[in-house]
């Protein structure tokens, strides 16, 4: 009988176990899909915006796919679940577009930190995670700024720091990349057509697949300049939907 009893409490145990390691398993932020609500040039984008350069080349430069390949980052969010000690960890991708003396500034998607309590992130290149605080609220597109921040900063490496692009236009039928934090190559495409997105902000359609862990990636033209963040799919066709920069984002 003790035997039993010992060996019912050994699975109790084992099945606690179990269901704690399921729990602390990182989950990407649900992709939000949107409905594109206007196609063309959003009234949103003002005119005086300049227009990107007239012929840019059809492959990605070694600059674009140098930022691509060392400034992509990983970003984690925790926060509690329930009562217990049990957390909720998402994932999603931002880019490193400045450097801090003692980290990085990281562009990525607002929504993708929105549930966190604590946040921290590190390049997919390397293994050392860094601190971060997200600054927000830029002109309500769901862009955000990520100060990632080290302990010990000695050995950073020197990076890229790219151009942004605010308000971008006249990117129809132009070539455009962005990798995901779990992609080992970058996602090629083009963009197909501009649009609101519900909140009113202006979004760059494109016919690039994305899913869930997209969210944030920086949506780059062939050159490496960065015109604008994965916020969503196109409900119908899966495809990104990356918003414009804001004029006030100056990270």
């Amino acid at each position: 009988m003790r035997v039993l009893l010992w060996l019912l409490v050994f699975s109790l145990a084992a099945m606690v176990g179990l269901i704690a390691a399921w729990a602390l398993q990182p989950t990407p932020p649900p992709l939000p899909e949107l409905r594109v609500l206007e196609q063309g040039r959003p009234t949103a984008v003002p005119t005086q915006t300049p227009s990107p350069l007239p012929s840019p080349p059809p492959e990605p430069t070694q600059q674009a796919l140098d930022l691509i390949a060392r400034n992509t980052t990983i970003i984690e969010a925790t926060a509690p679940r329930g009562r217990g000690p049990l957390v909720q960890v998402s994932r999603g991708t931002g880019m490193v577009v400045r450097l801090l003396p003692d980290g990085y500034v990281i562009l990525t998607a607002a929504h993708v930190m929105d549930a966190g309590t604590s946040v921290r992130a590190r390049r997919v290149a390397a293994r050392i995670w860094c601190d971060g605080e997200m600054v927000t609220d830029y002109e309500g597109a769901d862009v955000a700024v990520l100060y990632c921040r080290f302990d010990d900063a000695s050995g950073l490496p020197q990076l890229p720091q790219p151009r942004l692009v605010s308000g971008a236009r006249d990117y129809e039928g132009r070539p455009v990349l962005f990798r995901c934090h779990f992609d080992d190559a970058p996602r090629l495409g083009k963009v197909t057509g501009q649009a609101l997105s519900p909140s009113g902000s202006p979004l760059l359609v494109t016919d690039i697949p994305a899913e869930p862990g997209c969210s944030g990636s920086a949506l780059l033209d062939t050159e490496g300049n960065i015109i604008g963040v994965v916020v969503g799919s196109d409900r119908e066709r899966g495809t990104a939907l990356a918003a414009v920069l804001p004029q006030s984002l100056n990270p």
